[in-house]
C-alpha cells in the first residue's frame, strides 16, 4: 500500500518529541510513585503537607506546557483513530465544563454553588493532564526511576502494614479528611507498576513486578483496584512471557496460594478483602447499591439534562455520585455521558484489536495502553465515577499509540480494504 496516496484526516498536532515525551515522564513520576509516598507519609503527620497544593499548580503547569506542546509544535496529520479520540476528549471537557459553569452563573440554591464549581473543576483539569500525559509518555525513558519508585513504594507498604489486619497502618492519620486515603494509596500503587511493567526490559523483571503488585495492592486494601489488576492479569502477563513461563508463575501462584488457606491464616479473614467472599455483607457494596438506586431515580425525572448538584440536595455531599460510569450522566446529562461512553468505546476496541492484530509484537508503550484501557473499562463499569481521571490518562495512552501508527495498514484493527490489498 503506498502511504503517500493516502487520504489523512485533517486535524493535525504535534508530534511527541524529547522535550515532551521528558515532561510526561516526569508527571508519571510525581504523580504516581511519588505522590502515593508523599501522601502516605503526610497523613501520617512524618511530613509536613507543604505538597498539598503544588500538585494541583503542577497539573496546571502540565497542561499548559503540553498542550501548548500539542497545538503548536511539529505539526502533522494524525491517523483517522486518533484525531477523533482527541476531538472526542476535548469535546466531552468542553461541555461538562461549560455545563458547570452555567449552573453556577445561573442555577438556583446548591446548584450554583461555587464549590461545586471547584470540585468539577479540579477534576476536570486533572481529566485534561492525564490524558495529555499519555498521550506522550514513553515510560522505557525513565525505566530506573520507575523500579526504583515502585520498589520504594513497595518497601514502605510491607514495613508500615498493619499485620493483624493485613492492611497498610493508618492508625495515626492526623486529620480526618484523610480517612479514606487508602483509596488514593491503591490507585497510585496501582498505575506506578503498570508504568514501571511497561518501563522494565527484561521479561522476568517484568514478571516480578506483576506478581508484586499483587500484595502490594492486597496491603494497600482497595478492592476495586485488586480486583481489576487481578482480571488484567493474564493480559498483562501473556504479553510479558511465553507458554512455559506463564505456567510456571500460575503454578507458583497456586501452590502459594494453597499454602496460604491451608494454614489458615487468622489476619487473613479480617482483611477488607475477606468480604468478596460474603458480598452480601459488604458494606461498601451496599451503599454503592443505595447511591445507584437514589442517581438512577434522580436520573429518571431529567434523562436528557441530568441531575447536576443533586447530591448536594440529596445527601448533603457533593461526591455521592453513582460508582460508575452512570455518575457522568446523572452528574451532565445526556449528551456527556454519549462522549464518554464513546471515547471508552473506542479504546477498549483499539486495545482488543492491538491484542489480536499484534499480539505479543507489541511496543511496550502500546501493551501499556492497551492494559490502561482494561483497567479503565473495568474500573468505570463497576467502581469508580466521574471523579476518577485516571479513565483519561487510559484514553490518552490508547491516542497517543495510535497517533504513531499512521499507515491504515496498522491500525489495530485493519480495514477492508487494507486486508484485500494486503492478502
Amino acid at each position: 500500500m503506498r502511504v503517500e496516496n493516502m487520504r489523512l484526516p485533517k486535524y493535525a498536532c504535534g508530534v511527541a518529541t524529547g522535550g515532551t515525551a521528558w515532561f510526561a515522564g516526569v508527571s508519571a513520576v510525581i504523580w504516581y510513585p511519588l505522590a502515593h509516598l508523599y501522601a502516605y507519609h503526610s497523613a501520617l503527620g512524618h511530613l509536613p503537607p507543604f505538597l498539598d497544593r503544588a500538585f494541583g499548580a503542577y497539573a496546571v503547569l502540565g497542561v499548559l506546557v503540553l498542550g501548548l506542546a500539542h497545538a503548536f509544535t511539529s505539526r502533522r496529520r494524525m491517523p483517522a483513530q486518533s484525531s477523533r479520540m482527541v476531538v472526542g476528549f476535548a469535546l466531552f471537557v468542553a461541555v461538562t465544563a461549560s455545563w458547570s459553569l452555567v449552573h453556577f452563573m445561573f442555577g438556583e440554591g446548591v446548584r450554583g454553588s461555587r464549590d461545586l464549581l471547584l470540585y468539577n473543576g479540579r477534576i476536570l483539569l486533572n481529566y485534561c493532564f492525564l490524558f495529555l500525559v499519555g498521550f506522550y509518555l514513553r515510560p522505557e525513558r525513565w525505566r530506573a526511576l520507575f523500579l526504583v519508585g515502585f520498589v520504594a513504594l513497595a518497601t514502605n507498604a510491607v514495613v508500615y502494614t498493619r499485620w493483624d489486619r493485613m492492611m497498610v497502618d493508618l492508625r495515626g492519620v492526623i486529620d480526618a479528611r484523610y480517612a479514606g486515603i487508602y483509596l488514593s494509596l491503591s490507585a497510585t500503587a496501582l498505575f506506578a507498576s503498570l508504568f514501571t511493567w511497561a518501563a522494565v526490559r527484561r521479561p522476568a523483571l517484568r514478571a516480578a513486578v506483576l506478581i508484586g503488585t499483587l500484595p502490594v495492592l492486597f496491603l494497600m486494601g482497595g478492592r476495586a483496584d485488586l480486583a481489576a489488576f487481578v482480571l488484567v492479569f493474564p493480559v498483562a502477563l501473556w504479553l510479558t512471557l511465553s507458554g512455559s513461563g506463564r505456567a510456571v508463575v500460575y503454578i507458583s501462584l497456586a501452590a502459594l496460594a494453597g499454602i496460604v488457606v491451608s494454614l489458615g491464616i487468622e489476619a487473613l479473614h479480617m482483611s477488607r478483602h475477606a468480604q468478596f467472599l460474603s458480598l452480601g455483607e459488604m458494606t461498601s457494596l451496599i451503599a454503592r447499591t443505595d447511591l445507584l438506586e437514589t442517581g438512577m431515580e434522580r436520573i429518571a425525572m431529567s434523562p436528557l439534562l441530568g441531575d447536576y448538584g443533586g447530591t448536594l440536595i440529596v445527601y448533603g455531599s457533593i461526591g455521592s455520585y453513582i460508582h460508575n460510569m452512570l455518575s457522568v450522566w446523572q452528574s451532565f446529562g445526556l449528551l456527556p455521558f454519549v462522549i464518554y461512553a464513546w471515547l471508552l468505546g473506542c479504546s477498549a476496541l483499539a486495545s482488543i484489536g492491538l491484542l489480536f492484530h499484534r499480539g505479543r509484537r507489541m511496543s511496550r508503550e502500546a501493551q501499556l495502553a492497551v492494559v490502561l484501557c482494561l483497567v479503565a473499562v473495568i474500573q468505570v463499569f463497576v467502581a469508580k465515577s466521574f471523579g476518577w481521571a485516571e479513565v483519561a490518562l487510559a484514553w490518552g495512552a490508547m491516542a497517543g499509540v495510535m497517533s504513531r501508527r499512521l499507515p491504515p495498514s496498522l491500525s489495530p484493527v485493519p480495514s477492508t480494504v487494507d486486508r484485500l490489498r494486503l492478502a
